[in-house]
């Protein structure tokens, strides 16, 4: 199954090629329709794919319908991937296949590519501008998105850790 997260947590979009003012890469990924969801979908890099310009395609069929993969493509201010052994909220990491970067005068997008087995996740925080705020986390599993708070996300990736009073 292959899910297209176009800045949304319900997968669906279209076409993203985000070049607007960009000062240092292009972020493009071709996708076959609006639905978001193809359940032998296949990702194709065309181009780059580590700190370059990042060029994916989404091909309706001919991939193994049991991969879980997702491409997602978020913007705001700053987005940082957390790592497996992240301190605040542990977890299996995605296995991450592509990730792209754009900055523009007032806002950075991040085009990621990855594939997710039963029990990984994909955590990525989302930043506020100068700080203003509180950081969000997108959550991604094999089938679903999720943009959480801190405790909402501990909540459901440690729940032995979370007390109700």
């Amino acid at each position: 199954m292959l899910r297209f997260y176009d800045r949304k947590t319900r997968p669906g979009g279209g076409l993203v090629d985000w070049q607007a003012r960009a000062t240092k890469c292009r972020l493009r990924v071709d996708v076959p329709d609006t639905s978001g969801v193809w359940p032998e979908g296949r990702l194709l890099i065309l181009e780059g794919g580590w700190g370059g310009s990042l060029h994916l395609r989404v091909e309706p069929t001919g991939e193994d319908p049991n991969r879980n993969l997702i491409v997602t493509f978020l913007v705001g201010y700053e987005f940082i991937i957390l790592p497996e052994d992240d301190e605040t909220l542990p977890h299996r990491r995605a296995n991450i296949l592509a990730t792209g970067f754009s900055v523009a005068r007032r806002e950075e997008g991040m085009l990621l590519a990855a594939e997710l087995n039963a029990d990984q996740f994909l955590i990525v925080k989302e930043t506020p501008y100068k700080g203003r705020g509180e950081s969000h986390f997108w959550v991604f599993a094999p089938d679903q998105a999720q943009r959480l708070s801190l405790g909402e996300a501990r909540a459901l990736l440690c729940p032995q850790e979370v007390t109700i009073l």
